[in-house]
């Protein structure tokens, strides 16, 4: 059965893009969604390809997200993919690859500097076939943040769980003393402002390439997201200066960290966890999660604080105008980075 892969156009196909994505990938998928994610970006619209079948039915869609980029101390447009998805009847690799080329094809075109993806497995099949190799991975750090969930069912005797959970609830308590500093850290309620565009400048020195955080795409990325709730938590001086950030959000009683921001001292990323850790675990969340890239400075950090390594998955990355700055240092994505 031939496959015709074709440029979607985001307000004709509008309902066509939308009914894909909710019958082959999240039935969560809206118009609520598509308006923000699609349409609303402040950097750009989307790129959008559709497979069809013989009969002219969407198969399959992909797409190419607008995204800010910092290379190399240049500010660049780039792309992040995401909402790639292939019917079950035609989930050979063939049709997935044949979209996936277009997709590619599209992204090096000239409009984007740099290009990544976070890939399922499934995806990474993909990637390999077209000739591609990851260029880092990310992994999930995690924190449990209390412990009696852990002993149920593990310990023979039921009188001396509770005890236990006690013991090691202190320990992870121990694990989370606040270094002595004059910080203070306090949820942010309001909009971003433009102190955060200028933070953005000291994370700009450290990294090679990753997502430039100004004021506008703060806003349009967490505050303006119109299916997840996502709190942010300051770090500031006593005289008021930001010096750092957190941003997560909760599914049940996981937390996830999506974005974290510091002007470089080792203070302030310890004092901003163990602020959303103990403010979480009032809140009854049983873990916290942090998606972060090899070789991250802060991850002997993030071990001392209790955080273990668990699964890692696939970065692609990869430069689409010619001319972009060779990204072979260090690379800054996190989980608010994926186009979800």
């Amino acid at each position: 059965m031939p496959i015709v892969v074709r440029r979607a156009d985001i307000d004709g196909d509008r309902e066509i893009v939308i009914g894909t994505l909710r019958r082959y990938l999240n039935s969560f998928v809206d118009e609520r969604r598509y308006e923000w994610l699609y349409r609303t970006n402040p950097f750009g619209p989307a790129r959008t390809w559709l497979a069809l079948d013989s009969s002219g039915e969407a198969i399959g869609s992909a797409a190419a997200f607008p995204h800010p980029m910092l290379i190399c101390g240049q500010q660049l447009l780039g792309c992040v993919l995401g909402d790639f998805c292939v019917s079950e009847r035609h989930r050979t690799l063939g049709p997935a690859i044949r979209l996936q080329r277009e997709c590619l094809a599209g992204t090096r075109s000239g409009e984007y500097s740099f290009c990544y993806d976070f890939p399922s497995a499934s995806m990474t099949a993909v990637y390999q076939r077209l000739g591609m190799t990851p260029r880092s991975r990310i992994y999930r750090l995690a924190k449990p943040l209390r412990v009696e969930e852990n002993l149920l069912g593990h310990v023979g005797f039921s009188w001396v769980r509770k005890p236990l959970a006690y013991a090691g609830d202190l320990i992870l308590r121990f694990l989370e003393t606040t270094p002595a500093s004059a910080l203070t850290f306090i949820e942010h309620y309001e909009r971003f402002g433009e102190e955060f565009t200028v933070l953005m400048g000291e994370l700009g020195k450290r990294y090679t390439a990753t997502t430039y955080r100004s004021a506008t795409y703060l806003n349009w990325r967490y505050k303006d997201h119109p299916l997840r709730q996502h709190r942010v938590i300051t770090a500031r001086t006593n005289k008021g200066e930001l010096v750092g950030y957190l941003v997560l959000y909760r599914d049940g009683d996981i937390a996830t960290i999506a974005d974290l921001v510091i002007a470089g001292e080792d203070d302030i990323l310890q004092g901003l966890i163990v602020s959303a850790a103990s403010q979480l675990r009032l809140e009854g969340a049983r873990r916290l999660d942090f998606p972060l890239v090899r070789n991250s400075p802060w991850i002997f950090t993030l071990r001392r604080l209790g955080f273990f390594t668990r699964e890692s998955s696939p970065v692609m990355a990869w430069e689409g105008r010619p001319g972009t700055p060779s990204v072979t240092g260090k690379l800054l994505l996190l989980a608010g980075d994926s186009e979800s």
